[in-house]
């Protein structure tokens, strides 16, 4: 569907710069628009690869199994049906992995751990592993700053107190309208 709306939006830009005699500007500006994007993708890409680098090491060394007892206290009151080991571990690597502001690596271990809640019929809890998944608790907002950094900000990470704020505040409105919305499905 975005690839439709894309064509469309694409194709009339053409047909209007051809009726104003303007596609001068059209192909300069979409070739300056392609020229950053790609050296945009490159600046995110080389953060991911180090980040996930670092995560792998992490796996390899155990570290893994560590946050994953940091983060049980949260996760079993969070999740108290779930009883899997393997899931706690994902969604200690989901929560680890937001923490740092890595979305896309948290978005691996985050379907993997709604895979098993699904296998084992744990439907209830999927509202919770995305509220998680997508308004997590960011320490570090890696992508966001490498965005802004590449974007030119001259001090990319002055953002932090106000994503923190606003990171707290939304993992906690959603964990609480995930609550009310089960209580309200018992009764």
């Amino acid at each position: 569907m975005i690839y439709r709306i894309c064509t469309v939006i694409l194709c009339l830009s053409l047909v209007i710069s051809i009726f104003y005699g303007r596609y001068e500007a059209l192909s300069e500006g979409l070739s300056q628009g392609i020229a950053k994007s790609a050296e945009l993708a490159m600046s995110m890409c080389a953060g991911m690869c180090l980040w996930c680098g670092v995560c792998e090491i992490m796996g390899k060394a155990g570290m893994t199994e560590r946050l994953s007892c940091l983060f049980a206290p949260v996760i079993n009151r969070l999740f108290k049906t779930a009883t899997d080991r393997e899931f706690k571990i994902l969604v200690s690597q989901n929560i680890s992995a937001n923490f740092l502001g890595l979305g896309n690596l948290a978005t691996v271990s985050g379907l993997k751990a709604a895979k098993i809640l699904a296998d084992k019929g744990q439907t209830n809890l999927l509202g919770r592993l995305v509220v998680f998944n997508t308004a997590s608790i960011q320490l570090l907002p890696t992508s966001l700053c490498t965005i802004r950094a590449s974007l030119g900000a001259v001090n990319a990470y002055d953002i932090l107190p106000h994503v923190w704020i606003s990171s707290v505040i939304s993992v906690c409105v959603g964990v609480f309208v995930c609550i009310m919305s089960e209580r309200g499905e018992k009764s």
